[in-house]
């Protein structure tokens, strides 16, 4: 089961990614990051709540890197089990990840 929440900050959105997230789904991942496309406002994925991902997901999370550009921003936290997948997968140089929300909201 998976589940996708948003919530607004003043200067960016925040999708919430709770659950699993693999073939089945990573299209509503992408979707729900879509509807955001506001050119103005920075977007960040928070992962952290998210407890299994898959190669779907990496593909869904560079595709979105690459429509967004420097506005994107994943949130991984450090040390967890998703980090490693990143790291494993050579992507922690595609996908701007970030240990927080927080610092995903830093300029």
């Amino acid at each position: 089961m998976n589940t996708f929440v948003h919530e607004a900050f003043a200067d960016a959105d925040v999708v919430h990614v709770l659950g699993e997230v693999d073939l089945s789904n990573a299209a509503d991942l992408a979707n729900a990051v879509l509807a955001l496309a506001d050119e103005s406002r920075r977007v960040i994925v928070d992962l952290s709540g998210c407890s299994y991902i898959d190669s779907s997901t990496l593909n869904v999370l560079v595709h979105l890197q690459g429509e967004f550009g420097p506005r994107l921003r994943s949130v991984v936290p450090e040390r967890s089990r998703l980090r490693r997948l990143f790291e494993i997968a050579r992507l922690t140089d595609v996908v701007r990840l970030a240990y927080s929300i927080e610092e995903a909201r830093e300029p």
